[in-house]
């Protein structure tokens, strides 16, 4: 079995844009008021959450583990699963009674995750 297959799983880039078009626009009407006040720090770290968000995978799956990471890129916890025991639906993803992570926050369709999911079988019953 090929160790490289590997399927990232990123943030919503739709969710990642409207945090940084909102932080953007918070520190332009702060900057044309002339003020500095904690919201404006506070928008500068909505500004870096979202270019993280649109840049770092939220899960790495490969043939028998799902990674699971932190904006930073630091691994937080590493599941080991077999085939039956991860469930994919249509707004979840889980192993065995562990909720992993919700799939509208992701920018994965159910469709090509079950589709790697099958690859990853074949390629196991192969060998």
């Amino acid at each position: 079995m090929n160790q490289n297959s590997t399927l990232k799983i990123k943030y919503s880039k739709v969710f990642s844009i409207f945090i940084i078009l909102s932080s953007l626009f918070t520190l332009y009407a702060f900057s044309i008021a002339g003020k500095f006040s904690l919201i404006a720090v506070v928008n500068y770290i909505f500004l870096i959450v979202g270019i993280l968000m649109l840049t770092r995978p939220i899960a790495l799956i490969t043939h028998n583990n799902i990674i699971m990471m932190n904006l930073l890129g630091m691994k937080l916890k590493v599941y080991s699963y077999t085939p039956d025991e991860l469930q994919v639906t249509n707004s979840m993803i889980t192993l065995g009674d562990t909720k992993l992570f919700l799939t509208w926050l992701t920018d994965i369709n159910v469709r090509e995750l079950r589709e790697f999911l099958l690859k990853i079988n074949s390629k196991a019953n192969y060998n």
